[in-house]
């Protein structure tokens, strides 16, 4: 990845962010070939399931996922049956002859315990496998940083995200990646704050003659920058 990092930075794509794009991909992929039809794999997904951006990206394999998501069926609709059951028992408890406040009590804090059980332990694989690839990209770019003529593309071109920036600034070994860092983003966000300014210069009537520029689309620049995720 050290050597694709130039071609990111060029190409004004956060090097990190393009790290995590090729190993959602990559994901994808495995999950095709290896994870679907991989029982440990069926058994972590009823242990905590997919998130809603992974399964969505998952959707276009189709019937394909049809044996694992048959098991976490199975599974999760056991896990239901299960606490019916313990409610159902609960309910004959030598607690539930008491009071009724002291019944109400009990009640939930069985019931919330119970209902716990459900959400499962296992994160999401894919986020799990992203939060992998952060690391990895954080640490070649730290890397990359050190080296003069990767400083001095980046100075060119500051293309890290602000939630990346952030990482590698936590992962800095000595002052001077932080300061680096710190000097080439606030140039880059005193930019951004002038081409504001000359945006709402020209909403003035008295302005609004004047050509239109880059101030024009510095609001979809910096909401990529500050978008998490």
């Amino acid at each position: 990845m050290l050597y694709d990092i130039g071609h990111y930075l060029e190409g004004q794509v956060c090097p990190v962010c393009a790290v995590v794009a090729e190993n959602e991909a990559r994901f994808v992929r495995w999950f095709d070939l290896e994870y679907a039809s991989s029982p440990p794999m069926w058994a972590m997904m009823a242990g905590g399931g997919l998130c809603r951006k992974h399964s969505e990206q998952l959707e276009g394999l189709g019937t394909r996922l049809s044996a694992a998501l048959r098991y976490v069926t199975d599974s999760r609709r056991s896990a239901l049956a299960g606490l019916g059951q313990q409610v159902g028992e609960t309910r004959k408890s030598w607690w539930m002859k008491g009071p009724d406040w002291f019944q109400r009590y009990f009640w939930r804090k069985s019931l919330k315990r119970q209902i716990a059980a459900l959400t499962g332990t296992v994160g999401c694989p894919g986020c799990d496998s992203n939060r992998h690839a952060v690391r990895y990209g954080v640490i070649v770019m730290k890397e990359y940083l050190l080296r003069e003529d990767g400083r001095e593309l980046y100075r060119r071109y500051p293309t890290l995200c602000w939630t990346h920036l952030v990482d590698v600034l936590q992962q800095a070994d000595t002052p001077e990646t932080v300061n680096f860092l710190v000097d080439c983003h606030k140039v880059r966000m005193e930019q951004w704050a002038g081409e504001f300014e000359e945006y709402f210069r020209k909403l003035d009537y008295r302005y609004a003659q004047e050509p239109k520029g880059s101030e024009q689309q510095v609001w979809r620049i910096v909401l990529h920058f500050f978008a998490r995720g």
